[in-house]
């Protein structure tokens, strides 16, 4: 039996076939650099991390300042003292300073009253009163000033402070009209022209344990100090709060431009704090059940809006707050470097923000620090430093707000918060629209960046599958060593498959076919 050798033909390897070959061996390479080159450009790319906000006006008074402060109080409240019980108005001289004290009567005090007093008060061309001496309003006393008597109310100022009004416990009441507001304003002796010096102390109102109530009036260039001398104020005492309504009134170029203590009940509408030294518009410590809508504060020092130390219960609502050096709106357990005891920390709570506007702020359109049960929803927070931060044990609910275009992070819960809800927000434009150094119960955001921190260039860290895989891959050169050998035989089995199935088909269709059963 003939025995047949079968004889295999060696094909030479063709230039095709190597450069199909070379290219398969490398591909995973080029991969690898390529996506660690698309990852370096996007992040050289990435927004660059903003710097630090910027500086805020000191809120905090001089020892100067704070002794004038407790000079001209002492001296109106020793006045108020001795002629507690006498049957008229008086002017009383305490420390050789004179003080026009208003005793209880049937009917309240007026313009033409107080012009009875010439050494207290003078009228001026055009329906102006000049008032050279603090006015004293005491317990049962009511002082009604219209701007249909006198327009503008001039507040002499002196090295004491000068002509200010406090009411101890008695009633005022300042009234203008749409047409014709009431202004109220401190003036440099002689000269007539607003005292813009406050080092040296200056005209304030305040009303103590009584009621204020302001409507249509322009208050301006008043207040020198801390609180109770800041410009106007309201200041109560636990089981006595202050009480009052200040609705379309405008306060500017004041140290603060309004301040409260232990108020309650009061109600603040289509108010405008402007271009004051420091706070805007400063409830503070324990100034409860507040109605706070429409009104607007801007081009502040400080912040333009802020509840701070133990405020409860306020609703703040469908008001503006911009281009304020601080926050736009803060929620504040009262923290300061000069307070110390129980006054130190007492957090705010169970207030409300809704439908408000933070445009332009330098820090946080929305700062909540402290308290438990605050919510902030269905407000807008547009190109602000940081647009709403939870920090220093505060909680509540983050819901339905408008965050765009903040310099930093659209929307912060620091590692000091409490148990904060983020839901239903739209954050966008940011350089982070969302971030968190705690566990927080975020449900149905729209954020476009997430968690974002910054490299040591101070630009973003980006954290997509993009980045990771790249940062994965040029740390650890073996891994792709590794996917070489793995992935290249891969390809090539990948490769050749197709062809055996091609050629396999083709020898099929070549086999003679047999004859088919008739």
């Amino acid at each position: 039996m003939a025995t047949t050798e079968e004889t295999k033909e060696i094909t030479p390897l063709g230039l095709g076939d190597f450069a199909r070959g070379l290219g398969l061996l490398l591909v995973v390479p080029s991969l690898v650099l390529g996506l660690v080159i698309a990852a370096h450009a996007a992040q050289a790319s990435a927004p660059l991390r903003p710097g630090a906000p910027p500086w805020m006006v000191d809120a905090d008074t001089t020892p100067q300042r704070l002794a004038i402060q407790q000079a001209a109080l002492d001296t109106m409240v020793r006045a108020a003292r001795r002629e507690s019980r006498a049957a008229h108005s008086t002017v009383v001289t305490v420390a050789h300073r004179a003080v026009l004290v208003l005793t209880p009567r049937p009917h309240p005090y007026g313009v033409r009253a107080l012009r009875r007093v010439p050494r207290a008060a003078t009228m001026l061309s055009g329906h102006r009163l000049l008032v050279r001496v603090p006015i004293v309003v005491a317990r049962g006393a009511r002082l009604v000033l219209g701007s249909w008597h006198v327009r503008q109310l001039l507040l002499e100022s002196s090295s004491l402070g000068g002509a200010s009004i406090m009411g101890m416990r008695g009633t005022i009441r300042l009234t203008g009209t749409a047409q014709q507001p009431l202004r109220i304003t401190s003036v440099q002796p002689g000269t007539h022209v607003p005292d813009t010096t406050i080092d040296d102390g200056r005209p304030f109102l305040l009303e103590r344990s009584g009621s204020m109530r302001l409507r249509y009036v322009h208050a301006d260039d008043l207040g020198f100090g801390e609180g109770t001398s800041s410009g106007v104020a309201w200041v109560g005492r636990a089981g006595a709060p202050a009480l009052g309504v200040v609705t379309h009134s405008t306060f500017t170029h004041d140290r603060f431009g309004a301040y409260t203590y232990r108020a309650r009940h009061m109600t603040w509408a289509y108010d405008t704090f402007d271009d004051n030294q420091a706070y805007g518009f400063d409830p503070h410590d324990f100034s409860d059940d507040f109605v706070v809508h429409d009104d607007l504060a801007m081009r502040n020092g400080r912040h333009g809006i802020i509840f701070s130390r133990g405020c409860e219960g306020n609703v703040i609502e469908r008001n503006t707050a911009a281009f304020n050096r601080g926050h736009g709106f803060m929620i504040d357990d009262g923290r300061s470097g000069v307070t110390s005891g129980p006054r130190r920390m007492v957090g705010s709570s169970h207030n409300l923000l809704s439908q408000n506007r933070a445009v332009g702020n330098g820090h946080s359109g929305f700062e909540v620090e402290g308290g438990q049960g605050n919510e902030v929803r269905l407000n807008q927070s547009v190109a602000n430093y940081t647009g709403i931060r939870f920090r220093s044990q505060a909680s509540g609910d983050i819901e339905s707000n408008d965050i765009r275009r903040s310099r930093l992070y659209g929307v912060d819960i620091e590692a000091s918060a409490g148990r904060v809800r983020v839901r239903n927000n739209l954050g966008t434009g940011s350089w982070s629209d969302f971030t968190a150094d705690r566990t927080v119960r975020a449900v149905a955001n729209h954020f476009d960046v997430v968690q974002a921190r910054s490299s040591a260039h101070g630009r973003r860290e980006l954290t997509g599958l993009l980045t990771r895989s790249a940062a994965f891959l040029e740390f650890r050169p073996g891994a792709t060593i590794w996917l070489v050998v793995l992935l290249v035989p891969l390809g090539a089995v990948a490769v050749k498959l197709p062809r055996s199935c091609r050629a396999s088909g083709d020898d099929a269709r070549s086999l003679p076919r047999g004859r088919e059963d008739p």
